[in-house]
């Protein structure tokens, strides 16, 4: 199944020239409410939520580096031509904006936001992730965005779910975040996209 897109808003509103932005930039844009992104590369215009999906930092000041956009504050990188994770510590794409030119001006509605179907029934295949650290955790994830129908199975050593270590060495220690917060996601989330895990296991030969 994979991804699906809902959009949120159905009302185009003006952002802006394309004169207004420079072949590399980054630039942030009002939208009703909300701030957008809007990205010039190579020519071409894309239109994202502002916000990195991690901490919720905004992504103004982030380097982009060929077509991948990287957050300022814990490096997480976004492809810029669909708004998906490219490496973590993010998890969660960029909601996408519809995008449209008339004549010189910017045109941008939405956001998009993607969710990810798993099927009822799963099939016989089963796909083993050895370890429970960001990494794994995003293999995990991509496969359902992928849409792979199998079980997918996390094996780690750990007796806990995946937890987000820039949180331990910041937040987390100075006593600012719960405990709930720590986690990468919820039960409830792994749970939706059937994502198991074999918690207290050492892998000691493939």
């Amino acid at each position: 199944m994979g991804k699906i897109e809902k959009r949120e808003n159905e009302n185009w509103q003006k952002v802006g020239k394309v004169s207004d932005f420079r072949d590399s930039e980054v630039k942030i844009v009002d939208y009703e409410d909300k701030k957008a992104m809007l990205i010039r590369y190579e020519g071409k215009l894309y239109a994202y939520g502002s916000k990195c999906t991690h901490y919720g930092e905004s992504l103004e000041r982030g380097t982009l580096i060929k077509n991948v956009l990287v957050c300022p504050c814990h490096n997480a990188q976004f492809n810029i031509f669909d708004g998906s994770v490219y490496l973590p510590p993010a998890f969660d794409d960029l909601p996408v904006y519809d995008i449209k030119m008339e004549g010189e001006y910017i045109y941008i509605k939405g956001p998009n936001k993607k969710e990810i179907k798993v099927p009822e029934n799963l099939n016989n295949e089963t796909y083993v992730i050895i370890g429970s650290g960001a990494v794994g955790v995003s293999c995990a994830i991509n496969l359902r965005k992928e849409g792979f129908e199998g079980r997918v199975v996390v094996i780690t050593e750990e007796d806990s779910l995946p937890y987000d270590r820039t949180s331990l060495s910041k937040s987390y220690i100075s006593g600012g975040l719960e405990d709930k917060y720590v986690y990468i996601k919820s039960e409830d989330f792994y749970k939706k996209l059937k994502i198991d895990f074999l918690f207290n296991h050492k892998v000691v030969e493939l």
